[in-house]
This record gives structure tokens, sequence and C-alpha cells, in this order.
């Protein structure tokens, strides 16, 4: 399948009634830049923190090894959004990328989760797109 030829699927912006976004899946290599960009970024991050903090702070980063799902934090939210909105119904906003950064934090959050649910192959069933849970129309 390519996700370039998938139709774009609406789901309604929760807060905002009549509002919606249309999301289409993501690709292999969207996913991939998204899971680098995000890396990225923790180890720039992770470069300006003094050794003995970070130290401090590695116990509580471990992450769960038996769970084999992936969690929106692995991707960059700006990079999944960017490649994932398709349309939306704000008529007196352009779809442009500085618009979709100018998202507020929770409609950012909720899209960056739409996006993922419609690219990330469900592991637990280990075939087929995650389940869609998030409303869409």
């Amino acid at each position: 399948m390519f996700t370039n030829k998938v139709e774009p699927t609406r789901h309604e912006v929760p807060n905002e009634p009549g509002e919606w976004i249309a999301f289409r899946p993501l690709s292999w290599k969207q996913l991939e830049d998204a899971k680098q960009a995000r890396t990225l970024a923790a180890i720039k991050v992770a470069g300006q923190i003094p050794s003995e903090i970070y130290e401090r702070m590695a116990p509580l980063q471990e992450r769960d090894e038996t769970s084999d799902l992936e969690t929106t934090d692995e991707y960059d939210r700006a990079a999944v959004l960017s490649a994932s909105i398709a349309e939306w119904s704000y008529a007196d906003v352009e779809l442009t990328p500085e618009n979709i950064d100018g998202m507020d934090e929770e409609t950012s959050a909720w899209a960056h989760g739409i996006a993922l649910d419609l690219s990330l192959r469900s592991r637990s069933e280990g075939e087929g797109f995650a389940p869609n849970s998030n409303g869409s129309t």
C-alpha cells in the first residue's frame, strides 16, 4: 500500500464543535524521519545537561523493555503533523507548516496521537493498522 494514495480521514477536533482535521497515514520513511528528529532533539538536550544530573535522571528514564508498543513520545510531533495533516476546516487559517506549529498543546497532542494511530502497525495484533479509537468520520 502507498500511503500517499490513501484517502485522508476526517476526525472531529475535540472541544471545537464543527472543526475537523483530515489525516493521511505516514509512510515508513516519514515515520523513520520523525523518529530520527526526536532522537536528535533528545541528544541535543542531553548534551546540555551536566553529567552528574544526567546520571541521576537515567534510572527515571528507563523504558519498560517488556512493552513492544511504540509511544507517541518516540516521534517528533512537528514532523508527524506536517506529514500527516492533509487538510482542515479552519477557513481563516491556511494549512502550512508554520500554522501547524502554531496549534495549541491540547490540539497538537490529540492530532499527534491520531496521526500515529493511523500510521503504526499494531504490534499486539501483528498485522494491519492500529485500530482507530479517536472518532474518525
